[in-house]
Parts: structure tokens; C-alpha cells; sequence
């Protein structure tokens, strides 16, 4: 989820899918360049943040331990 969407930011956009009842399981990473914003992330329901540049490695690992658990 990239926190600067237009029209609804990424975490307003989180908080609103984690209050689906039935999203609450699926993983929403906060992909951004901005570097404070851990908490809010985690207020959303995200599962995690990953900075800009991303690096392609360390989203597949992050995405693999939500998606399957390993």
C-alpha cells in the first residue's frame, strides 16, 4: 500500500479494508519513503513498511512470511 495515493491515502485505504470483516486476515505492507511512520502503519493494520527504493528482495521476503508463514 503506498501511503501517498490521491483522493484517500494508503493508510486511510488500510484502515478502511482492516474494518471489512472479511479482510481482516489479508496482509497490507505500507510501501513509502517516508521513515515515520511505523506507528501509524501498525494503527492502520499493517503488517509491515518497506522504504523507497524498494528493494525487490527484501518485498518478496516480507510478502512470502505474510502470504505463507515462512
Amino acid at each position: 500500500m503506498d501511503i501517498g495515493l490521491p483522493l484517500l491515502d494508503g493508510l486511510s485505504t488500510a484502515t478502511i479494508i482492516k474494518r471489512m470483516k472479511h479482510m481482516t486476515r489479508v496482509p497490507i505492507v505500507v510501501v513509502t519513503a517516508f521513515r515515520d511512520v511505523n506507528d501509524q502503519a501498525r494503527n492502520a493494520g499493517c503488517c509491515g513498511v518497506i522504504y523507497k527504493p524498494v528493494e525487490f528482495p527484501e518485498l518478496k521476503t516480507i510478502l512470502d512470511f505474510h502470504l505463507t508463514g515462512h
